[in-house]
C-alpha cells in the first residue's frame, strides 16, 4: 500500500501541472518538457494501476486467510464448547442456592451426588473442550494478530479500510474468547493433578458453571473495548450469537462489488 500511495501522489502532481501548463498555453514553449510530463504520467498511471489490482489480490488472500484459518476454523473447534456452556446454563436450576462466584468445591458436593448421572457426563465432555482447545489455541492470538498486520488500515485514498475495520472487531471478540479458554484450560490443568474424584469433580463443575456464565453472558473480559449489545445470559449463546454477526458482517464486506 505504500508504494501505491507514492505513485498515486506523483499522478496527482504531474496531473496538476500538466493542467496547468494547457491553461496557460505553455504547450508550444515547453513542448518537449510537457512531452516528458506527460509520458511519465502515462507510465505513472499505468504502474499505479498495475500495483493497485496486485495489491487487490493480495489483500484479498490476506482477509480470505483471516476468515477461514483464523476465525471460521476458530469458531468450528469451539462450537462444542459453547454448547456445552448453554447446557450448564440450563441446569442452573440445580445450583440456585450456589452462587456463581462460589469457588469452595466442597459447596457444590451434595448437588454433585444427586445429580451425578446428569452432572459428569456434561462435566467430562466441557472440560475435554477445554482441554482440547486450550492447548490447540494457546497462540492462537499471536497467529491472528500476524495476520491483521498485513491487512491495510487505510486504502489508496488514505480512508479508513471498512474490511481492516471488520477483522479487527472479530480479533477483538476472539481475543476476549481466547482470554476465557486459557484460563479455564490453566484451571484444569490444575485439577487434573487432584487424587480425590469427588474434589476433582466438584472444581471442574466450578470450572464448567464459570465458563458458561461468560460465553452465555458478558464475554467482555476488558482486554480491549468490544461491542456487547446485552450482557444478559441466553439460551442463544452470547458469544456465539454475536460470533456469527461479525463473521457474517466481513463475508459481506468481501463480497461487496
Amino acid at each position: 500500500m505504500k508504494r501505491l500511495h507514492m505513485i498515486f501522489i506523483c499522478i496527482v502532481i504531474l496531473t496538476a501541472i500538466v493542467i496547468l501548463m494547457i491553461f496557460d498555453n505553455a504547450i508550444s514553449t515547453s513542448f518537449v518538457l510537457s512531452n516528458i510530463i506527460i509520458g511519465s504520467t502515462t507510465s505513472l498511471m499505468t504502474a499505479f494501476l498495475l500495483e493497485l489490482l496486485s495489491n487487490m489480490d493480495r489483500q484479498k488472500r490476506v482477509i480470505e486467510n483471516f476468515l477461514w484459518q483464523g476465525v471460521i476454523a476458530y469458531e468450528q473447534d469451539l462450537e462444542e464448547l459453547f454448547l456445552y456452556s448453554r447446557d450448564f446454563l440450563l441446569i442452573e436450576k440445580y445450583f440456585k442456592n450456589i452462587s456463581q462466584d462460589e469457588s469452595d468445591w466442597k459447596a457444590y458436593i451434595k448437588v454433585f451426588n444427586e445429580k451425578d448421572k446428569i452432572l459428569e457426563p456434561k462435566i467430562n465432555g466441557c472440560i475435554r473442550e477445554i482441554r482440547n482447545n486450550g492447548a490447540k489455541y494457546s497462540n492462537h492470538i499471536a497467529y491472528i494478530s500476524d495476520i491483521l498486520s498485513e491487512i491495510d488500515r487505510r486504502n489508496f485514498l488514505f480512508l479508513k479500510n471498512k474490511k481492516y475495520i471488520k477483522c479487527y472487531d472479530l480479533y477483538k471478540m476472539i481475543e476476549n474468547i481466547n482470554w476465557t479458554l486459557c484460563e479455564a484450560y490453566g484451571h484444569i490443568q490444575n485439577i487434573e493433578e487432584i487424587i480425590n474424584h469427588d474434589e476433582k469433580m466438584c472444581s471442574a463443575l466450578i470450572v464448567c458453571r464459570w465458563i458458561s456464565g461468560v460465553y452465555c453472558g458478558n464475554y467482555d473480559r476488558g482486554i480491549v473495548d468490544i461491542d456487547i449489545e446485552d450482557e444478559i445470559q441466553t439460551e442463544d449463546i452470547k458469544v456465539k450469537h454475536d460470533f456469527d454477526r461479525l463473521i457474517q458482517n466481513l463475508i459481506n464486506s468481501i463480497n461487496k462489488k
